[in-house]
Formats: structure tokens, C-alpha cells, sequence
């Protein structure tokens, strides 16, 4: 008979994964090679990955007090082992900051604004929204009931893409990085600190408090966002709660589930595009593949909420590929999710807002998302402001570093190309890995990322590859409101939505034809894993 899981085994386990981790961050940020500092993230967020799925059995591989605080506010752990979590996790991270400072040298703390910071706010609200994504990933993908055999959080994960998820949240966080440091880890910035001790330890405090809110702040939304995780009046452990605690609960039944998921997911999208484009050596290198990760996690943690769109073109193309078929994206008796406009439920209630709900809060969240980077740059973010501004002419020449390199000025009728079909592979593919009857299942999102890192490389030298009307609304409304100065927002934007249409139009009629009812037949939904309800 197998030996039960010891209390020790699990503290030690949570020890060792952030030992590694804050072992890995520290290598990483005390290298001078351009190739680790642009792809240092990625090899962060393997090891974070990595580690997810080795201790995860035994532990539950949190690996931050921020999360371990996130978990314990769903009442995912004791309050004892909490605390023992979160103390194993610094010591990990104060033992790994030791042994990078005796590789490297004691070079000096990094746990602070960077130089790329324009005013001190900036770094801890970085730190904020980004250690907010992180909880948030790690609470939808691997805490939420649904993810669970029969929904029981005792039963072990349905999916397997949970480390995947939790891991890339630090590529994401490229942009970020870039002005905070990318700590998002109180046992990270405990670490650094130990590393290169210096006057910049007062930083460490703030740090930490603004991961602490994240986490925090990102149970609130996993609660709005799934209604059913929430700890009601009636329950004994709610009069255990404090009184912010309980004013949280309060606010999260003002929103709705549906249209938070979108403009979440939006903003997080629109949020990680801004401050990616801001970064030189990144924007160029690895800002593609950080926003593909950035729209993967969400995805893994909204698809089953809302279907995780985030993107206008995208509610338009199933919007056009669920008309008249009875299908949506929960069943086919009517829902807040999005489906065929023609449904109605026993009550007579349409599914005709729904797209208009969806739409509003994609805009909403991608704007917000852009007026966020403003402020976190205190609206000095210079010429770089991604504004989907596209100069015709003939070759010129551009300068990198002490490099001058021969670049072709693309026309705006090339880059509306660019938009078009790079939009339409974003909603074709993910009509034909997430809408059809057997669909792909772990690697959904992933896919969808691939997406990105396709079209982004492929057309971003022609359009910048937005491929998203609420990116691009959101910068031009930024940007010296060139949606209004220029022409160049709204050709884009036709562009997008174009691709959307067209690729329902290939899905439906065209490709996959044969999984459409005849005339006058209605099927039943697909939700967005494609069971069918």
C-alpha cells in the first residue's frame, strides 16, 4: 500500500521548485549576452513549467507566496500549512539568491524600476497586473472545480496543459520586465535582494505588498468569473472572513461572468502588446512570441468561460459561423455565452445581444489595456507607441546600434493585405480547433498562440500584424488620436473584420460544410471544448 503524501515532503518540494526558480531568474538577470536577455524569460518560464508538473503531485508546486495567498483565500489550503508554504518558498528563494551572488558576484540588488521606467509608480504596477495574471492563471487552470474529475477539487485535473498555462504567464510578462524587473514573486524579490544587497532593499517591501494584492485582486475575478466558486452568506467559513474579504464578495455579483472574462482576456492582450512594442531588442525578437503566450494563458483560463475571443474579428467569425445552425458556444438552449442570434429560450429571450456584449467589452478591455501602459510610462512613451502607422516610399535606410540596414517601406494597401489574411488563419484556425464536433482538446490554445507567432512573424514586417480591431482601436485612440487624424486605424480595422468574415465563410461552406445541419434542422451547441451538451 502506497505511503500517504508527509507534511515535510510537501514543504521541501515547495523549497527546491523555488530554489530552482529564483536560481534560474537570477542566472538569467546577471547575464550580459543579448540572446539570454531576450529569451530569458522563456527559459524563466520552462524551468517554472517544468517544476509545475514534477511537484505538483506532491505539493502542488505554488512556488510563490502570492499564489500559496491566493490558493488559501479559495480555502484551497489551511492556514498553518500556509504559512509553512509560504516560509519554505522564501527560504528557497534567499538560498538560490545566495548562490547566484556567489556565481556572479554580488553585483547589486535588481528588485527595482529598471531604467526603462519613467517614473517610480510604474514598476509596482507592473508588478501588480502581472503577479494578478499569474494567481489568476494558476486559480482557473488548476484550483477551479471545473478543472477537476466531477468537479471535485479533491480528484485529480482533467487537463493536462496546467504547468503549460501557469508557465508562460512569465513570458507574457516580457514587457513588463522590461520596467518592473518581472518579479511577480515575493520569494523572487527576496532572492535578488539576497544576491545583491543594497540601498534598493526598500523597494523590496513595496514589491512585495503590490504581489500580494495581485493575488488578492485575482481571487476576486476568479470568483466573478466563476460564479460557482464562491463562498456564499449562508457558509460557515464566510463569517470567518475580514471585512474586505467580505466587501470583495459583495462587488463580484455586480458583474457579469461572461463579459469580465472578455475584457480580461482583452486587456491582458492589449496590456502585453503595448508594453512589448515599447521595449528595444524584445519588440524585435521576442515580443511576438510574449504576446502569443500572454493570449495562450487566457485562453486556457477563459475558453471555457466565455470562449476566450478577445478579439472583435473573432466574435464576428463565429457570430457568422453559428448563425442559423442552433449551435453556441453552451448548448442550445440560450445562454449569456455567445451563439446563434436566432435562438431564443422558453421565455422568448434572443441571443441577439450577445455579440454586441461581447464586442463592448473587447473595446473596453483592449482600451483600457492601452490607457494602462500610458499611465505605467506616465505618458512619456515617446515615438515607439504602437499606432499602426505605415510610411510608403521605396527602400530607405534604418539604423541599429552602429548597423545600418536596407528596409522596405511598406504601402498601406500591403499591410491591409497583411491584416486580412493574417486575421483570417487567427479565426479559421481557431473555428476548426475549437467549434467543430471533435475538436483539438489540451493543445487548443496553444495552437492559437502558434497563430500569433506565425502571422506575427510572417506579416509584422508589412502591418505589425495587430489582427485585432479593439489593438487596434485602443493604440489609435492613444496615440494622438490618430483614429481620427489618420486613416490608416480604420483600414486596418476593416481589414480584421474582413478576415473574421471570410474565414466563417471558408469554415462553413467551404471546409467543413459536412458538420452543418441541413435546412431547417437545428443541432445541438458545442461548448468551447466541444463537448456537446
Amino acid at each position: 500500500m502506497a505511503k500517504e503524501i508527509t507534511v515535510q515532503q510537501k514543504y521541501f518540494a515547495e523549497f527546491l521548485g523555488t530554489f530552482l526558480l529564483v536560481f534560474s531568474v537570477g542566472t538569467v538577470t546577471s547575464s550580459h549576452d543579448l540572446p539570454i536577455k531576450v529569451f530569458g524569460p522563456t527559459a524563466i518560464g520552462c524551468v517554472l513549467m517544468v517544476m509545475v508538473y514534477s511537484l505538483g503531485a506532491v505539493s502542488g508546486a505554488h512556488l510563490n507566496p502570492a499564489v500559496t495567498l491566493a490558493i488559501f483565500l479559495q480555502k484551497g489550503i489551511a492556514r498553518t500549512e500556509a504559512i509553512m508554504y509560504m516560509i519554505s518558498q522564501c527560504a528557497g528563494g534567499a538560498a538560490a539568491g545566495l548562490a547566484t551572488g556567489f556565481m556572479f558576484g554580488f553585483l547589486g540588488s535588481k528588485v527595482q524600476p529598471t531604467d526603462q521606467a519613467k517614473f517610480w509608480l510604474g514598476a509596482p504596477i507592473v508588478e501588480f497586473f502581472y503577479t494578478f495574471m499569474l494567481c489568476f492563471v494558476v486559480l482557473n487552470v488548476a484550483v477551479a472545480k471545473a478543472q477537476h474529475v466531477d468537479k471535485d477539487p479533491k480528484k485529480p485535473l482533467k487537463n493536462n496543459y496546467y504547468g503549460l498555462a501557469i508557465g508562460f504567464v512569465i513570458i507574457a510578462a516580457s514587457g513588463g520586465a522590461a520596467v518592473s524587473g518581472g518579479c511577480l514573486n515575493p520569494a523572487v524579490a527576496i532572492g535578488l535582494q539576497f544576491s545583491g544587497p543594497d540601498w534598493n532593499v526598500l523597494w523590496l517591501p513595496i514589491y512585495i505588498v503590490v504581489q500580494f494584492l495581485g493575488a488578492f485582486f485575482a481571487t476576486t475575478a476568479f470568483h466573478i468569473v466563476r460564479p460557482e466558486e464562491r463562498i456564499d452568506e449562508t457558509d460557515e467559513n464566510y463569517q470567518q472572513l475580514g471585512m474586505l474579504t467580505k466587501m470583495a464578495f459583495r462587488i463580484e455579483s455586480w458583474f457579469d461572468p461572461e463579459d469580465t472574462a472578455e475584457f480580461l482576456g482583452t486587456f491582458f492582450l492589449c496590456l502585453t502588446i503595448s508594453l512589448t512594442s515599447l521595449v528595444d531588442g524584445i519588440a524585435a525578437n521576442g515580443g511576438v512570441w510574449s504576446i502569443a503566450a500572454c493570449l495562450m494563458c487566457m485562453i486556457y483560463s477563459l475558453g471555457d468561460v466565455s470562449g476566450g475571443l478577445f478579439n472583435p474579428a473573432l466574435t464576428l467569425a463565429f457570430t457568422a459561423r453559428f448563425y442559423g445552425t442552433g449551435q453556441g458556444l453552451e448548448g442550445n438552449v440560450y445562454s449569456q455565452k455567445l451563439a446563434d442570434v436566432l435562438m431564443q429560450d422558453e421565455n422568448g429571450r434572443s441571443a441577439r445581444k450577445e455579440p454586441l456584449k461581447y464586442l463592448i467589452a473587447q473595446l473596453i478591455g483592449g482600451a483600457a489595456g492601452s490607457g494602462m501602459t500610458m499611465v505605467i510610462y506616465l505618458f512619456n512613451i515617446g515615438t515607439k507607441w504602437p499606432a499602426a502607422e505605415i510610411k510608403t516610399g521605396s527602400t530607405t535606410a534604418w539604423t541599429t546600434g552602429n548597423v545600418t540596414t536596407a528596409s522596405t517601406q511598406y504601402t498601406l494597401g500591403q499591410a491591409f493585405f497583411a491584416e486580412t489574411f493574417g486575421t483570417f488563419i487567427l479565426c479559421f484556425v481557431v473555428l476548426a480547433v475549437a467549434s467543430r464536433k471533435n475538436p483539438l482538446q489540451d493543445y487548443t490554445a496553444f495552437c492559437i498562440g502558434g497563430c500569433i507567432v506565425g502571422a506575427g512573424y510572417a506579416w509584422g514586417p508589412l502591418s505589425g500584424a495587430v489582427l485585432n480591431p479593439a489593438v487596434t482601436l485602443a493604440n489609435s485612440l492613444c496615440f494622438k488620436l490618430s483614429i481620427i487624424t489618420s486613416m490608416t486605424p480604420a483600414v486596418y480595422m476593416l481589414a480584421e473584420l474582413s478576415g473574421g468574415a471570410l474565414a466563417a465563410v471558408v469554415f462553413k461552406f467551404f471546409i467543413y460544410s459536412h458538420e452543418f445541419p441541413s435546412a431547417g434542422e437545428l443541432e445541438q451547441g458545442l461548448n468551447p471544448r466541444g463537448e456537446n451538451e
